[in-house]
């Protein structure tokens, strides 16, 4: 996190971040420390390894993006993202990760549910149907 700003001069953050659990972050002022950190190979090089991870994860985000139908996306995401046999994420997340509509993801979570694959519970949604949302996650 703060890379990109780092390697730019850029002023301020260029992304977000959302934490998932509670965690600890360290800051290191930019400004204070710029020449030290961009004379340091090591950091340097991890850094830019760094990077490159991101680009390439960028990059297979916009090719399934690009080639998968949504709710092949949406089973994907869902099956990564569950904890054992709930899934719980914040839906306005999900929608923008998958690249649909707010509308539309719950359009075809509820095509899900119809389907016996999730079932819709108060704390989220129970994957009733491992099986058959691994077999959606295989279609192209």
């Amino acid at each position: 996190m703060g890379e990109v700003e780092l390697f730019t001069d850029a002023a301020t953050g260029s992304t977000s971040v959302t934490a998932l659990d509670h965690f600890e972050c360290i800051s290191i002022p930019i400004a204070d420390n710029r020449n030290y950190l961009n004379s340091n190979l090591e950091f340097t090089r991890i850094a830019a390894s760094e990077l490159a991870k991101k680009l390439i994860q960028s990059t297979n985000n916009i090719v399934e993006n690009t080639l998968y139908r949504a709710e092949v996306r949406l089973c994907r995401y869902i099956r990564n993202a569950s904890d054992g046999r709930y899934f719980r994420d914040i839906m306005t997340d999900v929608a923008y990760s998958i690249g649909v509509s707010y509308r539309h993801l719950y359009r075809m979570m509820g095509a899900l549910c119809r389907s016996g694959i999730l079932e819709k519970t108060d704390s989220g949604y129970r994957i009733c149907d491992m099986e058959k949302l691994t077999d959606l996650c295989r279609q192209k």
